[in-house]
């Protein structure tokens, strides 16, 4: 079992995540923060994503320690899978990321349209 983030890590991912947000296209600030340390098992479970057995080798170790950090934020997607030519840029309502417990590296980073549910249970667009 896992203890809770002290406040100082609380603060700490909490500025990292929100820098990283900017980076993805976040407009103001969030409405809405909660962050969890946890094992990356729980993003995979949290995210639908699946593994193959050669994860552990790229970094994806199931009992890797993580922060997950889920917030309510709008804007514009500028990240991975932005769609290119005259196909718009997709809005979101929210945003999550998973970083590393011992290196705060990014380990992954999702957004979701209104009404869907976010990581840690944050809906966006509530």
């Amino acid at each position: 079992m896992t203890s809770p983030p002290t406040a100082q890590e609380v603060a700490a991912v909490t500025a990292l995540a929100k820098r990283v947000a900017r980076q993805y296209g976040m407009e103001g600030e969030p409405t809405k923060i909660v962050v969890k340390r946890t094992a990356l098992s729980e993003w995979f479970s949290l995210t639908g994503m699946s593994v193959g057995p050669d994860a552990v080798r790229f970094g994806l170790n199931p009992d890797r320690r993580v922060y997950i950090v889920a917030m309510l934020c709008t804007g514009i997607w500028r990240g991975p899978g932005d769609p290119t030519g005259d196909v718009p840029r997709p809005k979101f309502d929210s945003l999550s990321f998973v970083f590393a417990a011992d290196t705060l590296a990014e380990i992954g980073a999702g957004g979701v349209a209104p009404d869907e549910l976010e990581p840690l249970g944050l809906v966006s667009g509530n």
